[in-house]
């Protein structure tokens, strides 16, 4: 996946600070206006907990502010997510959104996930992150 590539990703990995997160929306914001398919792009942390999530309305990309951001350890995707190995991708089955706990009945979502691995050397332990993408139908 073309993202997984990207420096700012590296960056992330290598140091994660608000700056990076905000370097990594930014590209995202990018990535979602020009591709113009995907509804959301977001990584995951281990925990389930979102640590960078841009969502798609219309046209034009909105950063989620990080008190907005929602832990996601009960998705059936994470879930699924979670026992990838690297490089690996999952494909969910067509669901219906579900944003603070409240399902949205008129968002039918496909879901794409694909493991990052990375070394954070704070805590100097291995970390598993995703990038969850949705399109919407």
């Amino acid at each position: 996946m073309a993202l997984s590539s990207y420096h700012v990703l590296k960056a992330l990995f290598d140091t994660d600070s608000a700056a990076n997160r905000q370097v990594l929306a930014d590209e995202f914001s990018a990535f979602i206006e020009h591709n113009g398919v995907y509804d959301q792009a977001r990584i995951i942390d281990i925990n389930g907990d979102e640590i960078v999530r841009v969502n798609l309305n219309e046209s034009s990309s909105e950063i989620v502010a990080s008190d907005e951001l929602q832990d996601k350890a009960d998705r059936f995707y994470f879930k699924e997510a979670i026992t990838l190995n690297k490089g690996e991708c999952y494909v969910s089955p067509l669901d219906l959104n579900i944003e603070n706990g409240a399902i949205e009945h008129s968002r039918l979502i496909l879901l794409f996930a694909w493991q990052l691995q990375s070394l954070i050397r704070a805590a100097i332990s291995t970390v598993l992150s995703f990038l969850i993408c949705e399109v919407q139908s």
